[in-house]
Order: C-alpha cells, then sequence, then structure tokens
C-alpha cells in the first residue's frame, strides 16, 4: 500500500531567502508511505477487524444461500399458487356473506332501477 501525500506549505520570510525564492512563499512538500494494511492500521491506532469481516461474509452467504433456493421457479409458482386459492376461498366467502345477507333482507337492493 503506497500512500502520497502532497500539500503546500508557507516558508518563513526567513528561509525565503535561503531558499532562492523571490515568487510565491509556498513549498509543495510530497510525503510517500509504503506500509502494509496492517502496518498502516496499527499505526493509525485502528482495530483489526479481520475476524469481524469473515464472520459477517460467512453469515452473509449463508443467509443468501437460504433464500436462494425461494427464488427457483417452483417455489414462486407454489407460493403464488397458494396466495391465489386463499384468495379465490376468501372472495367466494364475501360473496356468500352477501348472497346470505340480501336473502335475510328479503332481495331488496339500495338502489331504485330507473
Amino acid at each position: 500500500m503506497l500512500w502520497r501525500l502532497t500539500t503546500r506549505l508557507p516558508v518563513p520570510c526567513c528561509l525565503q531567502a535561503g531558499l532562492g525564492r523571490t515568487e510565491g512563499n509556498n513549498v509543495k512538500l510530497t510525503i510517500e508511505v509504503d506500509c502494509t494494511p496492517e502496518e498502516a492500521r496499527s499505526f493509525l491506532g485502528l482495530p483489526d477487524i479481520r475476524v469481524l469481516n469473515e464472520k459477517l461474509v460467512d453469515e452473509m452467504q449463508s443467509r443468501l444461500s437460504a433464500n436462494l433456493s425461494l427464488l427457483a421457479p417452483e417455489e414462486l409458482m407454489k407460493n403464488w399458487a397458494s396466495f391465489g386459492v386463499g384468495a379465490q376461498e376468501q372472495f367466494r366467502k364475501l360473496m356468500s356473506t352477501v348472497v346470505d345477507m340480501s336473502k335475510r333482507s328479503g332481495g331488496a337492493g339500495g338502489s331504485s332501477g330507473g
């Protein structure tokens, strides 16, 4: 891992003459740091989360594998068909209830024909 930090820093007036600069008072400073991610983490005081990351990835893979079977065409059709049958049964019960209520009230509808 190579980090490169480039910035412009102001140079004090007493040093400008020694640098032979007559225009501007900025110096371009570049710092390169070549280290591994582990070295960077320890240098910056960051925690090592490799174990946690591995556990999260494993959990996500297991959940994905478990739910992937639900996307199979056979499973989708089974789910849709079971919902359709249930909806048809509910609609039939609703219509039966409306017909029964209509019979009890003598078959009189609420609308006038004309």
